[in-house]
């Protein structure tokens, strides 16, 4: 990567940082709700039956409630669990099945790893920020750029609108959304 795309990287991880920084957790978690109610409209999630999606930090859409309400009408929600430099597919089975993981303080599940990642139909996918030509920027370490080039399947963003801009900067690496879901909007190509 050249030193100018980090530099800009930086400067969108900051900024959105700051921006979160203004939300109490329970305005967010008001936002999440009408985040996850859009995101329960979208006729590709009412069909799947399997969907790859993540353990919400405080500061991304709260979506670990959703998580819960999906495991519960029967489908198969997975998680991902962090080992080296890879995401590791597992079975959600419930909250109880979560542990804390370094270095982010991620619940990660416990359950049997996915053996065949093909099934999955849709992942949903956090970012720090995602921008109206379906980019991501993530943390930083990559894992879900790795893990997205292996499979195919509906990739969906899920953001607070302070985190959707017109332009972020991305490079060859980083994987584009298919549909990016936020408070105001759904995108899709």
């Amino acid at each position: 990567m050249n030193s100018s795309l980090d530099e800009e990287k930086k400067y969108f991880r900051k900024l959105v940082k700051q921006n979160k920084s203004v939300y109490s957790f329970s305005e967010l978690s008001k936002k999440s709700a009408i985040i996850l109610a859009k995101l329960s409209s979208i006729e590709e999630i009412k069909r799947a039956q399997t969907i790859l999606s993540y353990w919400s930090l405080d500061d991304e859409v709260h979506i670990c409630n959703w998580n819960i309400e999906q495991y519960r009408k029967g489908k198969t929600i997975l998680l991902p669990t962090v080992d080296g430099n890879d995401l590791i597919i597992r079975h959600f089975e419930g909250e109880d099945s979560l542990v804390e993981q370094p270095p982010f303080g991620i619940k990660e599940p416990v359950g049997k790893i996915v053996d065949n990642i093909q099934q999955i139909e849709i992942v949903i996918v956090p970012g720090l920020a995602f921008d109206i030509q379906f980019n991501r920027l993530g943390r930083g370490k990559g894992y879900y750029d790795r893990f997205l080039k292996k499979i195919k399947c509906l990739k969906i963003g899920t953001c607070f609108d302070f985190q959707l801009f017109d332009r972020i900067p991305h490079n060859e690496y980083d994987i584009k959304m298919d549909i990016i879901v936020c408070e105001s909007k759904i995108l899709s190509h």
